[in-house]
């Protein structure tokens, strides 16, 4: 707080897994807000460990006109990985893949970024996989990253959020 709380934006464009349907898009529009606890619902879960003081959160905003996003808070447990999960897919063969568009909005640049993985199960985030580099969100132009899924037993995506500063994150 005390000025150091950064506003970012993350916006899902689409999330492309050819797996049960023939595409998979989130925009959270579906989903209901009820503050802190608005996760798990519709499938998709959170993922959050306690460094000691605060967890971070993650929950379910809404801007006013409708449309609704994944608020990533860090609060005060910087340098600790938190994580929202995909409800369950059909193990991909390998010619799928994802594509996020990210962007920062107000603030200043920050040091949050956006690691893009797949795991076994929800409440099991040891065998995080990762699909590539950390994705930084730190410019207010729209960023489209595209990321390809290799073939794996795993059937949920994870967004892994990690932020090194007390930062807000909006998915």
């Amino acid at each position: 707080m005390n000025g150091k709380l950064i506003l970012l934006t993350l916006f899902i464009v689409n999330i492309i897994i050819k797996a049960q349907l023939s595409s998979f898009s989130e925009n959270f529009d579906t989903f209901t807000t009820t503050g802190g606890n608005s996760l798990p619902q519709n499938g998709w879960n959170k993922y959050i460990v306690s460094s000691g003081g605060s967890a971070p959160l993650l929950s379910v905003k809404e801007t006013g006109s409708g449309n609704k996003y994944i608020q990533a808070y860090s609060l005060f447990s910087a340098n600790t990985p938190f994580y929202l999960i995909s409800p369950q897919i059909t193990a991909p063969s390998g010619n799928q893949t994802i594509t996020v568009t990210t962007l920062r909005i107000g603030g200043t640049p920050g040091s949050g970024s956006l690691e893009i993985g797949l795991v076994a199960s929800p409440s099991d985030l040891s065998g995080f996989t990762s699909l590539g580099n950390p994705i930084p969100i730190d410019t207010s132009t729209p960023t489209v990253t595209t990321l390809n899924v290799p073939a794996s037993s795993y059937q949920y995506i994870a967004f892994k959020f990690w932020q090194l500063q007390t930062t807000r994150l909006y998915f």
